[in-house]
């Protein structure tokens, strides 16, 4: 039972570090045009 915690704790983990680098692709994208490369 307790690995099963580890991993759910892990998901979540790569979820909150996921949507962190789309808010800042989502900024950079505001301030200016991403190159083709960002854009993956």
């Amino acid at each position: 039972m307790p690995s099963e915690n580890m991993r759910w704790i892990q998901r979540f983990d790569n979820y909150r570090k996921a949507l962190s680098q789309l808010s800042e692709a989502v900024n950079t994208n505001k301030q200016r045009k991403l190159n083709p490369l960002e854009e993956q």
